[in-house]
């Protein structure tokens, strides 16, 4: 079954995340479709014909965007019906939604290439885009939380080293906090997912307040200063690729030494497609057997 053909309609879609969650059971369910769902609802032309992951064709323009109105819908309405069932089936785990902070959806819509040549040579149009990515987000945090979803907000532009600390401060951290801020003032779970090292970033992260906060590789010191915050995630992909099962327990024993409890045991991102399931049912017997 090729990606395009899991999105022909919302109960193929939960049927296959059923499968997922009968076989690995995990304590909770993370939905994702994948990084150009929200940028696709405000006009990104995709195509699905290489029978994997969608391929941006064609961007649109800021006026474009600003006419068409912020409506969230398209496949994200599809993985929303999705989510209901689920949450009928297994109304014990709770289910988090994935959403694009709106720098990284600004990157998305636009076009990366042009994103960051207007990052060095046009601030202010870069400044409108997160401003109307930071609107449509802002209608999306409403909408899934109506629905009685909890929200991953994550940052995968920021995070991959193209931009430097003024830039996270300038464009980043303001419009990710009013996100957070918004998923509170709507009830929800102040949480954040973070890829890669924190690099100098870290001094920020205790004034996002965060309930929880999913992560890849930061500085033990980090958690004395957010001790209201819940970690998860630490297994690194290296220790996900190898078919040893001794570099996987190594990998559960590193990701755990300097954590404060408590603490969530899982991938430090979103796990490859191609990996195979044998792997992933170690890990999680790895799990399953720690203490």
């Amino acid at each position: 079954m090729t990606v395009a053909e899991c999105w022909q309609s919302s109960e193929r879609l939960a049927s296959i995340f059923e499968h997922a969650v009968r076989h690995y059971n995990p304590d909770l369910i993370v939905l994702h479709g994948d990084d150009y769902i929200e940028a696709e609802s405000l006009g990104v032309t995709l195509d699905w014909d290489n029978g994997g992951q969608p391929i941006p064709t064609a961007f649109p323009t800021l006026k474009q965007v600003s006419s068409q109105g912020l409506t969230g819908s398209g496949r994200i309405d599809m993985l929303l019906e999705a989510a209901k069932y689920l949450q009928q089936i297994f109304p014990s785990k709770p289910l988090f939604f994935t959403l694009r902070d709106p720098f990284s959806l600004a990157a998305l819509t636009m076009g990366l290439e042009q994103f960051l040549t207007q990052l060095i040579e046009n601030r202010q149009e870069v400044s409108d885009w997160i401003g109307l990515t930071e609107r449509h987000q802002q209608h999306l945090v409403t909408k899934i939380r109506a629905a009685d979803f909890e929200l991953i907000v994550g940052s995968p532009f920021a995070c991959c080293g193209i931009i430097n600390r003024d830039q996270f401060e300038q464009f980043v951290f303001p419009s990710l906090k009013r996100i957070l801020d918004r998923v509170s003032a709507e009830g929800g779970f102040r949480a954040f997912h973070w890829c890669g090292m924190l690099n100098d970033y870290n001094v920020l992260f205790p004034e996002l307040r965060l309930d929880l906060l999913s992560f890849e590789r930061l500085p033990d010191a980090i958690w004395s200063e957010m001790p209201g915050t819940l970690p998860m995630g630490g297994i690194s992909a290296s220790g996900l690729a190898s078919t040893d099962p001794e570099v996987t327990k190594r990998a559960l024993l590193e990701a755990t030494a300097s954590l404060p409890r408590p603490f969530i045991l899982s991938p430090s991102c979103f796990v490859p497609a191609a990996l195979k399931p044998d792997v992933l049912n170690r890990l999680f017997a790895e799990f399953d057997d720690f203490e």
